[in-house]
């Protein structure tokens, strides 16, 4: 019955997504083409420089020369990189794959009834292996024989087979070597005929000859495979006893034998891949340790833990600074999961909980990782001058840099932190690259603290007094906002020398206008504090808000700015909309009468003021 269930899911789920994420990536790379076409044709995309030409030119020119394979002698020797039989096709297709699920499902759409059957004999061999247990038609020692034997037979078939099919020889693969893992598993767990030893050196032996067979056939997924079976070896080693030295120096050995073959293949996707292998022994052991007592060994651990990172970052950043192309998934997902597996160790390891001083070595451990991260987001872009890059290991770091802040601050202090720190950030990202949007979505980190700010509002500190922590929160908001976007707003009229402020809505003019905002409504709550929820405190407030919003609105019209202008009759409307919806309704008659006086007054006195520029006559002489 499970062996049923598997088929069935297999057949219900996983061809219909291999199968859809074909034809999404076909259609991708149709409208790709057809918007390079659609650039070509309007001018805007060079023919020969679109490269489009070019491609199909040598594609045209590629089947043309090559030759025909029924030509070729069964006995002609043939390097195995450059196989062309339209067996073997199928091959090209799985390998265009860059994520390890897209890799996967191209794998598995290409002759399907090939991997379905495999899959069917595996579930049979399972099945009849476990009948003959029970039935006991064969011995202990016969049936661990004819596992291996079996195994080794299907595994020399599919070597032959190979040569002439790669991606049923794959398959073929994958099943001789299910069987022997198999087998290795009943010897060890069930018969207790392996010890450690054997069992690991079985198991690494199987590996070894799946990542061979992968560099040797160019196999993206078959070196994953060859990965996950080295990673499961521990598994298959009947121990008493865990050691954990052991299994994270060979996690470690394992490791940089397959970043090697990421770096010299190019297969960067394997580093995700074993990043989650190491991520998930960390789990076993976070748990295992806190369920037992735990020795000066496991700092050893530790050690080969943040080695072990150290190794994934240094790998990747070669390899972004090697390859100097488009951002793929797996760089990112590599950032990322590195980053995970660095807090992970920080904050479950029992070693590090155990110190007296852990709250300070989780700081210096991750500022340590902070400073590496940033200048790997440093030296990618020296590089690679990709964007793409440095942003992704600028969030690691800056969530590094928030959770170092959370460690060592709270309250109104930690609000502080990250009022300036979003601030800084922002600043540096753009003297770091030079370029005026890093450092508007730098800027966006300002939201969280800003978001944060808004709860000073509505504090209770302010019925006791007026110049509170909140008061100092909402005025260093105003300030870092205002501050900063001051700060673009010169640089971008050093950059363009025609670029006039207001006359245009630009990030920089946002953050002006959001520092002002938090600025009226520091204003308008201090008043209230102040006077005690006086009506005196909103005609101030609206006064205010009056004559800023008149001298904007005639400044915006006079100067051409339709920003200022805008911006002006924003603050009108509120005004207007308070005084009529509001106001008029609670105000006594002295405060209403005064009010409304006041802001009609001025109202009144700024239709005097001339609402365009002054032309001088042709016949006026300038003395």
């Amino acid at each position: 019955m499970f062996g049923l269930f598997i088929i069935a899911v297999v057949a219900i789920f996983v061809l219909p997504i291999g199968i859809s994420v074909s034809a999404l990536r076909k259609a991708n790379k149709a409208n790709r083409e057809v918007s390079i076409l659609k650039s070509i044709i309007e001018g805007k995309v060079d023919l020969k420089e679109s490269g489009y030409v070019d491609a199909s030119m040598q594609t045209e020119q590629k089947t043309q020369e090559e030759p025909n394979t029924e030509q070729v002698s069964s006995s002609e020797s043939i390097d195995d990189n450059q196989i062309q039989t339209p067996a073997s096709t199928d091959t090209q297709l799985q390998e265009d794959g860059t994520d390890f699920l897209e890799v996967f499902f191209n794998w598995f759409k290409e002759n399907w009834v090939m991997k379905l059957g495999v899959l069917f004999v595996l579930v049979g061999f399972v099945s009849f292996v476990s009948y003959a247990f029970v039935v006991g038609w064969i011995g202990p020692y016969g049936k661990i024989a004819t596992g291996f034997v079996i195994g080794v037979i299907v595994t020399i078939f599919a070597n032959s087979r190979m040569k002439k099919s790669i991606s049923q020889g794959s398959s073929l693969i994958i099943l001789g070597i299910a069987i022997l893992l198999f087998t290795v598993y009943y010897a060890s767990y069930v018969y207790e005929f392996f010890n450690e030893f054997i069992s690991l050196t079985a198991v690494l032996v199987v590996a070894a000859y799946v990542n061979v067979v992968a560099l040797q056939y160019n196999l993206k997924s078959l070196s994953v495979v060859g990965l996950l079976v080295s990673a499961s070896a521990p598994l298959f080693a009947n121990s008493s006893s865990a050691d954990y030295i052991f299994l994270f120096s060979y996690l470690a050995v394992i490791t940089a034998a397959h970043l090697w073959i990421m770096y010299y293949k190019e297969w960067r996707f394997l580093g995700s891949v074993a990043s989650l292998v190491v991520l998930f022994y960390s789990m076993i052991y976070f748990v295992d340790a806190s369920l037992t007592s735990f020795s000066a060994d496991s700092f050893v651990v530790f050690f080969i833990a943040m080695a072990l990172s150290i190794m994934f970052l240094v790998t990747n950043v070669l390899n972004i600074s090697k390859f100097k192309e488009d951002p793929k998934a797996s760089d990112g997902s590599l950032a990322v999961l590195n980053g995970i597996l660095v807090c992970s160790w920080v904050f479950f390891d029992p070693y590090i909980n155990s110190l007296a001083s852990s709250v300070d070595i989780k700081t210096l451990l991750l500022s340590a990782w902070m400073i590496m991260f940033a200048f790997g987001s440093y030296y990618v872009f020296i590089k690679n001058k990709n964007i793409s890059y440095f942003y992704i290991y600028s969030a690691v770091s800056i969530v590094f840099l928030a959770i170092i802040t959370a460690l060592q601050l709270d309250g109104a202090v930690l609000t502080f932190a990250y009022i300036f720190e979003s601030g800084v950030i922002s600043i540096i990202g753009y003297a770091v690259t030079s370029k005026l949007q890093v450092g508007y979505r730098l800027s966006l980190l300002m939201i969280i603290p800003a978001f944060i700010s808004l709860g000073s509002f509505f504090s209770s500190s302010w019925a006791t007094s007026v110049f509170n922590e909140d008061f100092a929160i909402i005025l260093s908001m105003a300030l870092v906002l205002l501050g900063v976007g001051y700060f673009y707003t010169v640089v971008s009229e050093e950059e363009d020398k025609d670029y006039v402020s207001g006359v245009e809505l630009r990030p920089h003019t946002i953050m002006i206008i959001a520092g002002t905002l938090f600025l009226y409504g520091l204003i308008w709550t201090a008043l209230t504090s102040f006077y005690d929820g006086a009506q005196i405190a909103i005609l101030i407030s609206l006064t205010i808000y009056t004559i800023i919003g008149l001298a904007c609105y005639i400044f915006g019209k006079i100067e051409s700015r339709i920003v200022f202008k805008s911006y002006g009759a924003f603050l009108l409307v509120l005004v207007i909309a308070r005084l009529l919806l509001v106001d008029i309704w609670n105000m006594d008659a002295i405060m209403k009468v005064a009010t409304f006086s006041i802001i009609g007054i001025m109202f009144i006195a700024t239709s005097f003021i001339k609402s365009e520029k002054r032309e001088l006559p042709d016949n006026d002489v300038n003395v």
